[in-house]
């Protein structure tokens, strides 16, 4: 009885064992989930490290050491490029200011040299003056009296050409190159038809260039902006996206920039400052949707919805014209003023020039040049009428030896009057030669002065340009450093939240199974100690079931004589 009673519990201790174990595993998961969603076991923050991944965590940002911290540079490179921004623009003012300051000293010295040059000029011009007569006087071509406009002009012209359009050069030079030539025309007729020639070409010139100045003025459009007024949908407001007006109507106001729909965002905030943050509708890139990013269009083309400020849009167009069209109009006003500097400088030069053209004199322009002198005509005259007379008193008037003494004061008169010309033509001559040699080293000076300003100007340009190119590169490699530091520590601190979550992944299976099997075993052991315990009572049971029957059997072969 008893081997079959242990038979029986050990059959049921195998049935239950199964279903035990499964209720454990059942129990350690729940126990493993209830663990596993605790916030201290979260894993990291979506969003890696910009640049570098683009992995997302699945964690609660701030929660738990699941939770990886990340370093956004962006705020820093933010301010080294405000930095460089500053920098450059520094050396830009600098810059301005230098090149004020040489435009200064250009017109100082240009000035200084002019005032020289005047006070200068009359000894030169006698002097010059002086020397083509004497030339003359001698039977030599001298140089004409225009010989030194074209190349006056030219150096001129160089002082100002900076401020002039491009053009402006060839056409000095095309009046330069007429003005040499002129003074070798001995016609008349010629002359005249060649001074006409020049001024026509000079009265051309400021038209001209104004008229290439106003088409590159006119090639640029001025930028314009516009505000059409919203209407109120049927809730009471502008309809917040302007692609999708329809369901409950209304329209949004928006801007025009240079003609261009630029639909305003900003509207719910302040519609009455008509604060403009605006809104350019995308283009479809090749697979008919817009990109994701404004940087990531170069796979499949297309551009992003765009976001801007109309008025910041219109002003920056307005910048640019004024920075394209500005320096056209200060050329214009430039030329203007040249025109008429130029206009006066050709009025001496006609002056000079209808003096004729001058060649070496002949022999009887000679002898008319002197006798023409002042005073010639009345010692001539007061020499042969003393000569007269005293040939009249001797009674020889008439005779040879009055003739031959009259013909013999005529030219030793003329000779004398001529060595006395020739001798203060000479020394006209050399009281001017030291003016007009100043004036040649005045301008050569003047020259040399103006080269170097223009060379320490770009030498300063240059400087500048490198200062500010070396600044430009520390900036960006400072960012760089920054950004590669900072990424490097994202990454580090991303793979310490993987390494922490999967601690905590790992302790909560740990924590699951140990639960699940320590559940597992307490449900074994008390099912099968309850089945013991149900088997007892049953095998109890089954006895009282035994000795009842057998006292009913007695009871009854008692009563009936052994019957049961």
């Amino acid at each position: 009885m008893k081997k079959k009673k242990n038979m029986r519990l050990n059959r049921n201790k195998r049935l239950m064992a199964p279903i035990v174990a499964a209720a454990g595993v059942l129990a350690g998961g729940a126990a493993a989930h209830a663990l596993g969603a605790d916030k201290n076991l979260t894993g990291p923050p979506g969003g890696g490290i910009p640049g570098l991944t683009s992995s997302k965590g699945a964690g609660k940002e701030g929660n738990g050491p699941g939770y990886a911290i990340q370093v956004d540079p962006s705020t820093a490179i933010n301010y080294f490029q405000q930095a460089a921004a500053a920098q450059k623009a520094g050396f830009e003012q600098g810059i301005q200011y230098y090149g004020n300051s040489i435009k200064q000293a250009t017109d100082s010295i240009n000035n200084g040299y002019q005032q020289g040059n005047d006070t200068l000029t009359p000894l030169s011009y006698s002097s010059n003056a002086a020397l083509t007569q004497e030339m003359r006087m001698l039977g030599l071509t001298p140089l004409q009296p225009t010989a030194t406009f074209g190349g006056a002009l030219q150096t001129e012209f160089q002082s100002v050409k900076d401020t002039l359009p491009g053009a402006a050069a060839g056409d000095i030079a095309s009046i330069v190159s007429q003005m040499n030539s002129m003074g070798s025309i001995q016609d008349p007729t010629a002359r005249k038809q060649a001074l006409t020639s020049l001024q026509n070409s000079v009265n051309g010139i400021g038209p001209s260039l104004d008229a290439q100045l106003q088409a590159q003025i006119n090639s640029y459009t001025a930028p314009t902006i516009g505000y059409t007024p919203g209407v109120l949908n049927s809730m009471g407001a502008y309809p917040g996206d302007p692609t999708s007006q329809a369901l409950f109507g209304g329209v949004a106001p928006y801007y025009t920039v240079n003609g261009q729909r630029v639909d305003n965002f900003s509207y719910f905030a302040d519609p009455v400052s008509k604060t403009n943050v605006g809104y350019q509708a995308n283009t479809p890139a090749s697979y008919g949707l817009p990109p994701q990013t404004l940087d990531g269009n170069s796979i499949y083309g297309g551009q992003q919805l765009e976001y801007g400020d109309a008025q910041a849009i219109y002003a920056n167009d307005l910048k640019q014209y004024n920075a394209a069209v500005d320096p056209l109009k200060a050329q214009m006003a430039a030329t203007d003023q040249y025109q008429s500097t130029l206009q006066g400088y050709t009025d001496n030069y006609t002056s000079a020039y209808n003096q004729g053209y001058l060649g070496p004199y002949t022999g009887q322009q000679v002898t008319d040049q002197i006798t023409s002198l002042p005073g010639y005509q009345f010692n001539l005259d007061q020499g042969e009428a003393a000569i007269g007379a005293k040939g009249a008193a001797a009674g020889l008037l008439n005779s040879g030896n009055t003739g031959a003494a009259l013909t013999s004061f005529a030219q030793g008169t003329a000779m004398n009057y001529y060595n006395t010309y020739m001798s203060q033509l000479a020394q006209v001559v050399s009281q001017g030669e030291p003016a007009t040699m100043q004036i040649a080293a005045n301008q050569t000076a003047q020259g040399t002065a103006l080269a170097q300003l223009q060379q320490n100007l770009g030498m300063a340009q240059m400087n500048t340009a490198q200062q500010e190119a070396q600044y430009q590169a520390q900036m960006l490699a400072q960012s760089g450093t920054l950004f590669n530091q900072d990424a490097i520590f994202n990454a580090s601190q991303q793979n310490n939240s993987i390494n922490q979550a999967q601690a905590g992944s790992n302790s909560a299976m740990s924590a699951g199974i140990a639960a699940g099997a320590s559940m597992s075993n307490n449900a074994n052991n008390n099912a099968t100690a309850n089945g013991i315990a149900q088997l007892q009572n049953a095998q109890q049971v089954q006895n009282s079931q035994s000795t009842g029957q057998g006292f009913l059997s007695g009871s009854l072969n008692s009563v009936y004589g052994g019957m049961y």
